[in-house]
């Protein structure tokens, strides 16, 4: 399989998360002016914090189904649907469920593309695949914010229902666009992962790196971002 239809796909997945930085006050405060500081901020933490609960349980999953595909389409859809239900009217705590639900799906369908790019990197050079991936990602951050202000300046709830039709489409064009690759050892066991994960301690390196660098990204998509609009 070519490196280009999963490029591809996580480049568009990419584009309604920072779609919404742009217009997130208007999301939060202009559609809920009852809400306070810390709401308004919890926007984006659940949406981070549901990120970070499913994206070991979505590889752990599809570890041991021995298979990424289906994983990512069904991801996919979750996350269109979630997105299509927060352009709608719902109470605030509804809608911050919603983005916890929302950020399960596009981190496990974010995590499971990298690694079906590792996958086939093992198999074409892993270097070339993993940069494909990398500029996919930092391609669609940075086309996503200037693209959800323009899209979200009549109207803000355009950007997650966009956004959430995007997925939805991806979601069915996915399993005839992506192919898993055929595993060629056993495949281990949940309970197998764990030890090895756990006893793999220089993980901790990259885990603190990842720490640090979303504390900082989350600085500034939500209180940079709320900070300047009320200037």
């Amino acid at each position: 399989m070519s490196v280009l239809p999963l490029v591809c796909v996580i480049f568009l997945l990419m584009l309604p998360v920072t779609g919404m930085v742009p217009v997130l006050h208007e999301l939060t405060e202009g559609r809920y002016p009852e809400t306070n500081d810390l709401a308004r901020h919890l926007f984006m933490s659940v949406n981070m914090v549901g990120a970070l609960l499913a994206a070991p349980l979505a590889g752990l999953a599809s570890d041991s189904l021995g298979r990424r595909v289906p994983l990512i389409a069904a991801a996919l859809a979750v996350n269109g649907l979630a997105l299509l239900l927060i352009a709608g009217h719902w109470s605030y705590p509804v809608v911050l469920a919603l983005r916890f639900v929302e950020g399960c799906a596009h981190m496990s369908a974010l995590s499971l593309l990298m690694t079906l790019g590792a996958d086939h990197g093992k198999r074409h050079g892993l270097g070339a695949s993993m940069g494909a991936v990398g500029a996919a990602v930092s391609l669609g951050v940075a086309s996503g914010a200037p693209l959800g202000g323009w899209i979200g300046a009549a109207a803000a709830t355009q950007v997650p229902w966009l956004g959430g039709w995007l997925m939805l489409v991806l979601a069915v064009a996915v399993p005839f666009a992506l192919r898993d690759v055929p595993r060629e050892t056993e495949r281990p066991s949940p309970v197998r992962l764990l030890r090895e994960l756990a006893a793999n301690r220089m993980l901790a390196v990259p885990y603190a790196f990842a720490f640090v660098d979303r504390l900082t990204v989350g600085f500034i998509v939500s209180t940079f971002s709320l900070y300047l609009r009320t200037r």
